[in-house]
């Protein structure tokens, strides 16, 4: 059962997509490009994402879907996501 996950420096991936029963935190540490998408994740209490970027410039987008559970959610950057 996997509980937490933590992405580092991804070169190719491009687009997250969470679906979980028992994930509790996902960390994306230096998500390059990268758009993430909570789609149902009834347990995740923790989404933290650190130092995201894009070559093209463009935000990246954050969705949050079914995530009841989600108490921690941040860092944000205003010029690389779109929540």
């Amino acid at each position: 059962v996997l509980r937490f996950l933590c992405i580092q420096a991804n070169i190719l991936l491009r687009r997250l997509c969470l679906v979980s029963r028992s994930l509790r935190c996902v960390q994306i540490i230096e998500g390059m490009e990268l758009e993430i998408a909570v789609e149902s994740a009834p347990q995740l209490e923790g989404l933290i994402i650190w130092s995201s970027s894009a070559r093209d410039g463009l935000p990246r987008r954050v969705k949050i879907g079914h995530a009841p559970a989600l108490r921690t959610f941040g860092y944000l950057d205003p010029k690389w996501h779109v929540l």
